[in-house]
């Protein structure tokens, strides 16, 4: 991605809970790409603020493409 550095995390998907996040970044890590998952959900006290602002799953930039492309193979 343009701006960005090589070891910039982006974000390849952003799902509606911390289990759904987990099982993605899972298979991420599983293929071999680096992942963080992140919600702002304070700590895990608000776990209904991640049905508003959702869980994003955090991959290097260099890396973005092919998540992404691994991701949404599981849905078909």
């Amino acid at each position: 991605m343009k701006g960005t550095a090589p070891n910039d995390f982006v974000v390849a998907a952003v799902f509606r809970n911390m289990f759904d996040a987990e099982l993605a970044a899972s298979k991420l890590r599983g293929a071999g790409i680096p992942t963080s998952v992140s919600a702002d959900d304070l700590g895990g006290m608000r776990p209904h603020l991640q049905l508003t602002q959702g869980v994003k799953v955090l991959v290097p930039s260099h890396s973005a493409r092919r998540a992404r492309w691994l991701l949404e193979v599981r849905h078909k």
